[in-house]
């Protein structure tokens, strides 16, 4: 499913956030790039400290996994709810 790589880069999310454009740039897919702080900015949004963002992204990844399964999403509403 991943066949990715990480490349360790300086400290602070803005230059994290640089490198991966750097790479996107070079030709290197680098669609997410995460700081240890948790900060995290996505190829898709434009690149931008979003973490909001990142975790409507994963929300809806796992959404789309219980789906797949068979889960319902009132049920899945439901149990999310609990």
């Amino acid at each position: 499913m991943c066949d990715g790589f990480q490349v360790r880069f300086k400290r602070g999310y803005q230059n994290v956030i640089s490198k991966g454009i750097e790479l996107n740039d070079a030709g290197v897919d680098t669609p997410l790039m995460i700081e240890t702080s948790g900060h995290g900015a996505m190829r898709d949004n434009y690149f931008l400290d979003d973490g909001a963002y990142l975790a409507v992204k994963v929300s809806a990844i796992a959404l789309r996994i219980k789906l797949r399964q068979g889960v319902s999403v009132s049920r899945l509403c439901i149990k999310l709810r609990d």
